[in-house]
């Protein structure tokens, strides 16, 4: 299931802080405020296991599916408007 967040709050509470100013501060300067914000990472793990799985794995697929189930990467869809 993907986690859906409001504008304010990006990320789940325990991990609000830092990474959120990161995303906020390109759209800001861009004229663009956050809408929606959608978390696919759940949805990106089986491209990964697909992907080591592949005649063109890399042998980077683990450390990403790692970062993944771990929590240290999110693949965020932002859908943002111009103010």
């Amino acid at each position: 299931m993907m986690a859906r967040y409001s504008l304010g709050r990006l990320r789940p509470a325990h991990h609000a802080g830092p990474p959120r100013l990161r995303r906020s501060r390109p759209l800001a300067a861009n004229d663009l405020v956050p809408i929606d914000v959608v978390d696919l990472t759940p949805l990106t793990i089986p491209y990964w296991e697909l992907r080591a799985r592949s005649s063109v794995a890399t042998g980077i697929e683990e450390a990403f599916l790692t970062a993944y189930r771990e929590g240290s990467f999110h693949y965020l869809l932002i859908a943002a408007d111009r103010i």
